[in-house]
């Protein structure tokens, strides 16, 4: 019983995450990331702690339109206060204004994560997104992707 309630606590975080994309609401998201969080989204942005991948996540999403992060197939192994979990995802992400209707980016992949049990509940303490498949254009995500990686010229370089 205790393994299904771990497993179940998880699949909540990884919703939350989600959740806290689509209604931009990033505070949220401190609840989600461990304060030592590796991420590595697709080989495009490899990032360490909670605040730096919080503004990434930011800078991307706050100047596109709707997005809609979907989750299923979650995979989710516990051992103590340690877990791994696999989902697949789904994300697309609109153009803002006139845009919208015609400019769009959608990305499927899978969530790679690795978990922690803390006192306040379960924190990712690393990520990484395996793509499969994208369509469209980044330049759905309005001009805060391009001012973030002008901010962050070394990840130009990777």
């Amino acid at each position: 019983m205790e393994q299904l309630k771990s497993q179940q606590e998880v699949i909540e975080l990884l919703v939350a995450y989600t959740i806290a994309l689509d209604t931009k609401h990033w505070p949220a998201l401190d609840d989600v990331f461990h304060p030592d969080i590796a991420v590595d989204y697709a080989g495009m942005f490899q990032l360490d702690g909670r605040e730096s991948s919080i503004e990434m996540i930011r800078s991307m999403l706050e100047t596109c339109g709707p997005t809609q992060h979907m989750i299923s197939n979650f995979r989710i192994e516990i051992e103590g206060d340690r877990a791994q979990s696999r989902c697949y995802v789904c994300a697309t992400h609109a153009g803002r204004g006139l845009i919208s209707r015609f400019l769009y980016f959608t990305m499927h992949g899978e969530y790679r994560d690795e978990l922690l049990r803390t006192e306040a509940g379960w924190r990712i303490t690393r990520r990484e997104l395996h793509m499969s498949h994208r369509k469209g254009t980044m330049i759905a995500m309005g001009s805060g992707l391009w001012r973030y990686l002008w901010r962050n010229k070394a990840m130009l370089r990777r």
